[in-house]
């Protein structure tokens, strides 16, 4: 069985997308199979990743719920040149997105009105993870009613964030969120990982501090993504940091963080 991680903050604007594809196009270089679900009625998983528009057949986590497709009917398969040859002598492993659009909001509100079990959503992942090594989940920037079952369907959670007040108030705003929802998720917290920061600093410094002292042992301080125009350049173009640039600092910290959530993942895998 895969292990699914989901990146998660009710609060906007802190890298969740570009996180997400960092660590799935970084794990499928490194030759594992990886899935990509976009759970983001904003749906940019499928821009990020340089595929074109489908019209309906974007709407994948809408037709899956609501629609009834069989799951390889709503699945995408990504063109190996959007990650193969990042990683000398690897031979790349495989990457598919289960692309999400406006109409996945939708499907929460039709499924509520429905009365339908949300447990629906992990059943319907289930065969994405027996068949991959990783699913990487992307969520939206506000609580939807699909987050108690996105928790139910991880393994773990990443909470990207900025080092600022509202960074941090948004930490521990969801951080009560998952311990709220504990009866119905088994999910751990892999990270605390600090986006667009300023490290030279004090207000960096602090809230790096403060966060560390709330919840000892998950900030990846030392895995942190500093600011750069590097990453807006990189998705304009359509490519990963370590494709566009990669011998720059940014690409050099997105490989950080996938190696980093490797080694969490294969210790506690023994």
């Amino acid at each position: 069985m895969g292990v699914t991680i989901s990146l998660m903050n009710q609060k906007g604007g802190v890298g969740k997308t570009t996180l997400a594809v960092h660590i799935g196009v970084g794990l499928a270089a490194l030759g594992y199979k990886v899935a990509m679900i976009d759970m983001d009625p904003q749906g940019q998983l499928l821009v990020s990743l340089a595929l074109d528009s489908m019209g309906d057949d974007d709407e994948g986590i809408f037709n899956l719920l609501v629609n009834g497709y069989a799951l390889e009917d709503t699945l995408r398969q990504v063109p190996e040149d959007r990650f193969k040859g990042y990683v000398e002598g690897r031979d790349s492993g495989t990457l598919t997105l289960l692309p999400g659009g406006q109409r996945t909001q939708l499907a929460a509100l039709d499924m509520q009105l429905r009365g339908a079990d949300f447990n629906i959503l992990r059943q319907a992942f289930e065969p994405l993870q027996t068949e991959n090594h990783f699913v990487i989940v992307d969520t939206p920037p506000t609580l939807s009613l699909f987050t108690p079952a996105i928790l139910g369907a991880s393994n773990y959670v990443i909470i990207p964030t900025e080092l600022d007040r509202l960074g941090i108030d948004g930490v521990e705003k969801f951080m009560g969120t998952v311990i709220n929802l504990s009866g119905m998720h088994s999910a751990q917290v892999m990270a605390i990982l600090p986006t667009r920061t300023k490290p030279q600093t004090r207000e960096h410094l602090d809230r790096a501090a403060e966060l560390s002292t709330k919840f000892p042992g998950l900030v990846w301080t030392d895995y942190g993504i500093t600011e750069s125009t590097l990453w807006k350049e990189a998705s304009d173009a359509g490519l990963p940091v370590f494709g566009y640039a990669p011998a720059h600092q940014a690409a050099d910290q997105a490989w950080r963080v996938v190696g980093r959530v490797l080694e969490v993942v294969q210790k506690a895998n023994g």
